[in-house]
């Protein structure tokens, strides 16, 4: 075979070969594969099942009780120690009940004397009665007497103070000159020294015033005259380049001082054009005097400058020595003058304001002294009024008193003549009748006060062990205080509360196994539930119910105290032989029920089941739809 041909041949094997490559690849990466599930499943199978309701409560007696007196007092007796053993209606305790034993007797005493009387008024009226009766008429009727003659006397008294006290207030409100009283006239000598102190004062106050301004605008003028003087000297165009020359600070202060004075000059002269006008003179003078003073003390500090300026100015051929000596003592001669015044304003100062002070020291002592002459007037007048209050009142209640005993005497002469008219009577089946509830009432006394004498007494209301003791002998109790706690002899129990969640699971009767965190957990005692409390217990907006549990009678208590925590497991429902399956199992169908998955050899089937008890552990009981040994898919994993 010749080269050429070779190559072509191997040419084409290589080629056959990455074809199959290419077909092997697609048919293995290419075509899609069956994927093969694996499921998780479980076993229905019999078995047994249960339902329980875990919680904690703890220990307590059933019988447990505070007792307290029925009353208060001092504790006489305690009769029991802590631990000891007592029998119902036992003495525990005794208050002090003296009193209440003197009581007794006086009403054993009162019913005996009812039923003496019973007997005397069946034995009817004796001679000495109707002479005790008659002699009881007299006596009323001459008490009635007295009475009235009493009572005639106190109207004529208190009505004459009545008038008296009338005649006063009158006197008080009557506007007549005439009638005019010593409160009234002070008043008025109170009102003419006010009018008095106003016309003397005001006129002292306004000569201040028309002095202040007058010197105010004076020492205005003299301070304008002293500004003047300085800027003639500022503005001298000899010196001008020579002023403070040799310290420039003091003609910066000089046109400074001068310019606030001028300012100053201006703000007072205006004060005074506005104080002719003001409805306040004397405030608006005060404000003048006070800028005046202001503006007179700025000129003496421009003066004080200026001259200070001449101190350090030196002279020339132009400002000679003579010239600058004659700024000075003219410079001088202002301050002088601004000097006294500023001494001036200031005395008018001080005379305005002390004639300011001794108007309103004045006015208002005269003022303070009507003020009182008028409290006094009203305490006067309020005087009178509650004396003439009070006479009518005394007068009506005096009278009201008199009558009261004529009325008393009166009703006292009445039952006397009714007594006496009795006794003569025969006697009646009516009054036998009251005597005779007279001993009724004089026996609920003496029952009412041996009740009270049982207050005082605490019993042992059943068989017990004493717990507790808060008093001894001595101490004072009231009947809300516990004095002795009692623990019953009878078996423990224990209270734990249900949540609304569980408590539908729990009935009367279910089987309870019970722990104690006090005791070891291989310790279980047997109880049962034995109550439900059919109110709900609200605790922190969640719903709970109560639940009494009792250990079963034949259960050794050992080492069970009260307050013990106790932990419950409690067995609210139980079926044996019955099919069972993880809950897990079942699925819910969205509207077709609940279902199962059945695996059967490899194929999934769906079936729909009825369910029964759901259990602990996650079991369900299936009541229909799934056989014994049929296997249920858990869940899928791939």
């Amino acid at each position: 075979m010749s080269r050429k041909k070779k190559h072509l041949s191997k040419k084409k094997i290589v080629i056959s070969l990455f074809i199959v490559v290419v077909v092997i690849f697609c048919i293995y990466f290419l075509i899609p594969k069956e994927v093969k599930l694996e499921y998780v499943t479980a076993v229905a199978e019999r078995g047994l099942i249960k339902q329980t309701v875990l919680e904690t409560g703890v220990v307590k007696l059933p019988k447990m009780v505070d007792l307290n007196f029925g009353a208060s007092g001092k504790v006489s007796e305690v009769l029991v120690s802590v631990g000891d053993k007592v029998e119902k209606s036992d003495v525990i305790a005794m208050l002090d009940s003296n009193v209440l034993e003197i009581r007794e007797r006086e009403a054993l005493a009162n019913l005996e004397i009812a039923k003496t009387n019973l007997l005397k008024l069946k034995a009817g009226a004796t001679s000495e009665d109707v002479a005790i009766s008659e002699a009881n008429v007299a006596s009323a009727m001459s008490a009635h007497k007295a009475a009235k003659n009493e009572l005639e006397k106190i109207q004529a008294s208190v009505s004459e103070l009545v008038i008296q006290n009338t005649r006063a207030l009158d006197d008080l409100w009557s506007t007549e000159k005439t009638d005019i009283t010593v409160y009234e006239q002070a008043i008025k000598l109170a009102q003419t020294g006010l009018e008095n102190a106003k016309i003397t004062h005001t006129k002292a106050i306004n000569d201040s015033v028309n002095n202040a301004l007058i010197d105010s605008n004076a020492k205005l003028s003299q301070s304008q005259s002293a500004l003047d003087s300085i800027a003639k000297i500022l503005n001298d165009s000899d010196a001008k380049s020579l002023l403070s020359i040799k310290n420039s600070t003091y003609l910066d202060l000089t046109k400074l001082h001068n310019s606030q004075a001028l300012n100053l000059i201006d703000v007072a002269r205006a004060l005074s054009d506005d104080a002719e006008q003001s409805s306040n003179k004397r405030m608006v003078v005060a404000e003048v005097v006070n800028s005046s003073i202001l503006a007179v003390t700025k000129t003496f500090d421009a003066l004080k400058s200026c001259f200070n300026v001449l101190e350090n100015t030196i002279t020339s051929l132009d400002f000679t020595q003579t010239e600058l000596n004659t700024y000075k003592s003219e410079v001088n001669s202002q301050l002088t003058v601004i000097s006294v015044a500023l001494s001036s304003l200031e005395s008018k100062k001080q005379a305005l304001n002390s004639a300011i002070l001794s108007y309103d020291t004045n006015i208002n002592r005269v003022n303070d002294e009507l003020s009182q002459a008028r409290v006094n007037y009203n305490n006067a007048v309020t005087q009178a009024e509650n004396a003439l209050s009070s006479s009518q009142v005394s007068a009506s209640q005096q009278i009201q008193m008199a009558e009261s005993r004529v009325a008393a005497t009166e009703m006292a002469l009445i039952v006397a003549q009714t007594n006496l008219d009795k006794i003569k009577a025969p006697t009646n089946i009516h009054d036998v009748s009251l005597a005779k509830s007279q001993i009724d009432q004089a026996q609920a006394v003496v029952d009412s006060v041996r009740e009270q004498l049982k207050d005082t007494q605490i019993f042992a209301p059943f068989v017990g062990t004493i717990s507790k003791i808060n008093f001894e002998v001595g101490e004072q109790v009231n009947s809300s205080q516990v004095v002795v706690t009692l623990l019953g002899d009878s078996r423990f129990e224990i209270e734990v509360l249900i949540s609304e969640t569980d408590i539908f699971k729990v009935k009367n009767g279910d089987y309870v196994n019970i722990t104690l965190d006090a005791l070891s957990d291989d310790v279980v005692f047997e109880g049962k539930v034995d109550f439900i409390e059919p109110a709900e217990t609200r605790i922190q907006d969640v719903i709970y119910y109560k639940v009494k549990v009792v250990f079963n009678s034949d259960s050794s208590l050992a080492g069970v105290m009260h307050g013990m925590t106790a932990n419950l497991e409690i067995l609210t429902a139980n079926k044996d032989d019955v099919l069972v399956v993880p809950s897990r199992a079942i699925l819910d169908g969205n509207g077709r029920g609940l279902y199962v998955r059945i695996l059967d050899r490899d194929e999934v089937n769906e079936k729909n089941v009825i369910v029964g008890l759901r259990g602990d552990g996650g079991q369900i009981e299936i009541l229909r739809g799934v056989n014994e040994g049929d296997v249920l898919v858990l869940y899928e994993k791939k």
